[in-house]
């Protein structure tokens, strides 16, 4: 299972708007970087019908989470 994640601290107020920006571009080139080798590698991508289920699965934990 994978669980969707991001740099907290980019919410930080002294972060300045185009330095966020910067580490969540570095994430998502990293993210399609790790895409590319696991499709070299045979992995097939999730289907799109997975993915909406995953996401239900994890809306459906997360609202135990507490606040």
């Amino acid at each position: 299972m994978c669980y969707p994640s991001e740099a907290t601290h980019i919410y930080d107020p002294k972060l300045g708007l185009w330095e966020a920006y910067r580490v969540l571009f570095l994430q998502w080139r990293i993210a399609f970087e790790i895409g590319d080798l696991n499709r070299a590698s045979g992995v097939r991508p999730t289907s799109v019908a997975e993915l909406i289920r995953m996401t239900r699965q994890y809306s459906r934990q997360a609202q135990g989470y507490p606040e």
